[in-house]
């Protein structure tokens, strides 16, 4: 399965764990970009609005539709990756993104 970039994974089979705050630090990312990579996050893998369960690519489209992170560079570059991930036609993508955990 594919890795998002700027996210943590952990276990055999990786689920999704959180933002990896580590990489913000060695790569010297500003607030800004840590808070629109965190809202981001949060409203793509976290987000449990009332309503009809959607999923991650439901959720990024209507993102980039809005032009919510227009300014980030970052968030441009993980909308694009899940889009792509989710989307691919080739039979080496055909997995998709690795799940997040479960809130148990």
């Amino acid at each position: 399965r594919d890795v998002p970039p700027y996210v943590r994974v952990q276990g055999d089979r990786a689920k999704i764990r959180g933002l990896n705050v580590v990489q913000f630090v060695r790569s010297d990312f500003s607030d800004e970009e840590k808070s629109a990579l965190s809202r981001l996050y949060k409203e793509l893998w976290l987000s449990r609005r009332s309503g009809p369960v959607r999923s991650v690519r439901e959720k990024a489209e209507e993102v980039m539709e809005g032009n919510k992170y227009a300014d980030s560079e970052h968030c441009q570059h993980l909308l694009a990756f899940v889009l792509d991930s989710v989307n691919a036609t080739s039979p080496m993508r055909c997995q998709g993104l690795c799940p997040p955990r479960t809130l148990d």
